[in-house]
């Protein structure tokens, strides 16, 4: 008898199979697909920490370090990567990690079992077996995905804002070059190609390619976490597509998941607890991107046209200090900001820890010191910015504290007294 069935075996569901295996407890994996669908993936350099966590040293990937953006303006940028983003089909991808997770000890099958264990868990994706409600999270969009082959095709990605969409692309492990091209509508088959002639740098691409079409909307549960089931990757929310990071937070999300889990069955008395800091992460992930996204393209060189104006954001500015001098400026908590208990990851689980909330992501630790600790003379008074950063000696290392300062206005955590 498992402890934990997986529903799902993309890179959600298999990163959650092999963290909980890891962690000693019976795992079932079900995967239902016979195949993957044949989709081409650029995952930005941020997947690096995580493949280092799972100890995947070979992913299939192909190292991109250079890239080609006209996205500002009229000029083609060239972008050098210092460590690289990866491309992956993900078939290859997903059939890796899988891999992993069969030779930790997790039971692979085809079919739901007879017998299921108590804690259920849904990473099918977009299709979210297990049929939540959600919640629309941007404007209606169209991928369309075409992969080119032959010779001269180019080496480094791509990226290129239209007037009605943008383009990306990117070189593929199999000397393949996939190109995604994203719209509010398809009118016809021809709709792919006409925006390749309209660009710059994808204008080159020659050949007969079998277009797919998928929805790139993005959608985010109303309920991720619940007596009955556990929601990860796409299933919980999914991401724009410009970001490059649909499978990177998929993996995190798992994650999380695997701790959440593992105090649920350890630390029963904890379930409440693991469940909130589960919801609270995924809301946190999904105002967050919703953020990094609108403003993305609210600085696009074409956002007077109708596909940006719908899309634009404005970025959130940190409240700013008025005084001429910052050291003499008497600062309080913002409004909404309190310190109190909230759930936090210590080691293998979640526990109670004092920490900062009020805000989109609440947090415990800022800086390698407890935010709470470095707050406390906030909390019931005023007290001036140079009065406050000396009170961090000793609890914040030498020389950050003006970082952590910094930090701490961007978050919206400070505000000034006004005088």
């Amino acid at each position: 008898m498992s402890d934990v069935t997986i529903v799902g075996g993309g890179p959600a569901g298999a990163t959650l199979a092999l963290c909980l295996a890891r962690l000693g407890h019976a795992v079932a994996l079900v995967e239902r697909r016979a195949l993957s669908p044949p989709n081409a993936e650029s995952l930005n350099p941020g997947i690096w920490p995580l493949l280092d966590a799972l100890q995947m040293t070979d992913a299939g990937a192909l190292r991109v370090h250079r890239s080609l953006v006209r996205w500002n303006d009229d000029s083609i940028v060239e972008q050098r990567h210092p460590r690289a983003q990866l491309a992956v089909l993900r078939p290859d991808f997903d059939a890796r990690l899988r891999e992993l997770a069969r030779t930790a000890g997790v039971t692979m099958h085809r079919e739901l079992p007879a017998s299921v264990a108590s804690i259920l868990v849904d990473a099918t994706g977009r299709s979210a077996w297990s049929r939540p409600q959600r919640m629309r999270t941007s404007e209606r969009m169209i991928a369309m995905r075409g992969t080119f082959r032959g010779a001269g095709l180019p080496r480094e990605s791509r990226v290129e804002a239209l007037e009605n969409g943008w383009l990306w692309g990117s070189p593929m492990p199999d000397g393949s070059f996939a190109v995604i091209a994203c719209v509010d509508s398809v009118e016809s088959d021809g709709d792919f190609h006409a925006m390749l002639r309209a660009s710059q740098l994808f204008r080159d691409l020659r050949g007969d390619v079998a277009v797919q079409y998928q929805d790139a909307t993005t959608y985010a549960s109303d309920i991720v976490c619940d007596e009955n089931v556990i929601r990860i990757g796409d299933a919980s929310h999914s991401l724009d597509p410009l970001s490059s990071s649909g499978v990177r937070s998929a993996m995190q999300s798992a994650l999380h998941a695997s701790i959440v889990i593992n105090t649920i069955l350890r630390k029963p008395d904890r379930a409440a607890l693991a469940r909130r800091f589960y919801e609270d992460t995924q809301r946190a992930a999904v105002a967050q991107h919703i953020t990094w996204t609108r403003s993305f393209y609210g600085e696009s060189r074409v956002q007077d046209a109708p596909f940006w104006k719908k899309r634009l954001g404005v970025r959130r500015q940190s409240r700013r200090f008025e005084s001429g001098s910052i050291a003499a400026a008497l600062l309080k908590l913002a409004e909404g900001v309190t310190i109190e208990e909230v759930p936090c990851i210590v080691g293998d689980f979640i526990e109670p820890r004092r920490g900062i909330t009020g805000i989109a992501r609440p947090f415990v630790w800022i800086g390698g010191a407890e935010a709470a600790t470095l707050l406390a003379p906030l909390q019931y008074r005023s007290i001036r910015t140079e009065d406050l950063l000396h009170s961090w000696r000793g609890r914040v290392p030498p020389g950050r504290e003006q970082a952590v300062f910094d930090e701490l206005v961007r978050s919206n955590v400070l505000e000034e007294v006004p005088s």
